[in-house]
């Protein structure tokens, strides 16, 4: 059905999967290089992972991965795939063919800098033009070039815990686009959700978060 509004939708990042028993993991693979044996404390099994990050001996946490089903405008997707030691799959422009237009509602926006009403007007042109492309028999992968940046997208993302703190570390930093930072917390929050804490703290040991 053809529409022409505008549906706005929220940021999100939902965790999928992850390894299991990250710290385990991690003591395991590195402890192979001091030829030391497992602790059964747990406390001691948390800081010799904080212990690795403080020695900036990190090839360890590349053994733990998480995967994330996300959902955010194109403009932030494309900051994000920039991130190269990772593995994204994104829903295509070239295949899809939209009967709607769906935009991510803007957060933290600085005042008199993104007029809702604006955006979504100028967002509803954009894909009458896309629309009429398609119906004269323009393909859809030519079409596209006419879609707004700050469509809607969903890419899945999988990160080792070493380029997920890297991320982090330029991400959720104050210089970051405003989504991108939201992101970022998003990320964050589904990690210490979906685990214990004494978990999420050691692996996140040292970033600077502010969330």
């Amino acid at each position: 059905m053809e529409n022409d509004e505008i549906v706005w939708v929220k940021q999100n990042a939902i965790l999928i999967s992850q390894t299991a028993l990250p710290l385990w993991i991690i003591n395991t693979v590195a402890r192979v290089c001091y030829n030391s044996n497992m602790p059964e404390d747990f406390g001691k099994q948390t800081e010799f992972v904080k212990a690795l990050i403080r020695r900036e001996h990190e090839s360890p946490l590349e053994f733990v991965d998480f995967i994330w089903g996300i959902t955010t405008s194109r403009a932030i997707a494309n900051e994000l795939v920039r991130h190269r030691i990772a593995s994204y799959m994104q829903e295509s422009t070239r295949y899809v063919g939209y009967q709607q237009i769906k935009m991510i509602e803007p957060v933290n926006s600085e005042p008199g800098m993104y007029n809702k009403y604006e955006v979504g007007e100028a967002a509803k042109q954009a894909f009458i033009h896309y629309r009429a492309l398609v119906q004269n028999g323009v393909s859809k992968q030519n079409a596209r070039d006419v879609l707004p940046i700050g469509m809607a997208t969903t890419i899945y993302c999988k990160m080792n815990l070493r380029e997920f703190r890297h991320f982090l570390s330029l991400r959720i930093a104050k210089p970051a686009h405003p989504m991108m930072r939201d992101l970022a917390k998003k990320m964050v929050k589904a990690v210490r959700n979906s685990m214990p804490w004494e978990y999420s703290e050691a692996m996140l040991y040292g970033l600077e978060l502010d969330c």
